[in-house]
């Protein structure tokens, strides 16, 4: 099935939106909350430090970690705002240590054969690696896949993804799965402001197949 814009589909502005929402939300929910925590911990080991100095080192010794994981945090945001090996590497080695670090964090073994020289443009190269991301990041988290194959190219014209797994598939036209699946909704719009076709093809129990075409 190759996605085109209607009336049902949402706007650019308002994925732009909801996604700014996730991020003002993910702000709130983890780093907000990691902070306002980390305060009642110095004021707590503020009151232990005369009175009993183990007590306060323990309470440091905690905060260290919370600080260390508030940081992995919010590198974690930017990082998906703009990914920065983008800047400084080529991007077939750029996507190529995408792979290596997504498959430090999952047990799914993950499969990829990039045939690519570089792109045309760094807004582009942008914008496909931040797509391949979100492709291959909500695999993981939904598709229960033990395989995930990843198959990059490019020639003269375009540019070619395609990511398969042998998940669980999901309906298309599944109200709850469109909701599970929202990153997908912002990768469309994407790939349709890019000008190219994207074809998702899933069947319950038998696993996923995305293909993407962008023109160069």
């Amino acid at each position: 099935m190759e996605y085109r814009i209607n009336k049902a589909t949402p706007s650019f502005v308002e994925l732009q939106n909801i996604e700014r929402q996730r991020i003002a939300r993910d702000l709130h929910d983890c780093t907000i909350q990691d902070l306002t925590m980390l305060i009642h911990k110095v004021e707590l080991a503020s009151k232990y430090i005369d009175c009993d100095t183990n007590l306060a080192k323990l309470e440091l010794y905690h905060m260290i970690k919370n600080i260390r994981t508030i940081i992995d945090d919010m590198r974690d945001i930017v990082f998906n705002l703009r990914p920065m090996q983008i800047d400084d590497l080529e991007f077939s080695d750029a996507i190529n240590s995408l792979f290596d670090v997504l498959q430090k964090e999952t047990e799914i073994r993950i499969l990829s054969n990039v045939k690519i020289v570089n792109l045309m443009s760094k807004e582009l190269s942008v914008s496909m690696y931040q797509i391949i991301q979100e492709l291959c990041k909500n695999a993981i988290k939904h598709s229960n896949a033990s395989t995930l194959k990843i198959d990059i190219s490019e020639n003269e014209l375009e540019f070619k993804v395609q990511i398969e797994d042998d998940g669980i598939g999901f309906e298309l036209q599944s109200k709850n799965e469109a909701n599970k699946h929202f990153g997908l909704l912002i990768v469309k719009e994407q790939i349709l402001l890019l000008k190219g076709n994207i074809r998702i093809d899933s069947t319950l129990g038998m696993g996923t197949k995305i293909i993407i075409s962008v023109p160069i």
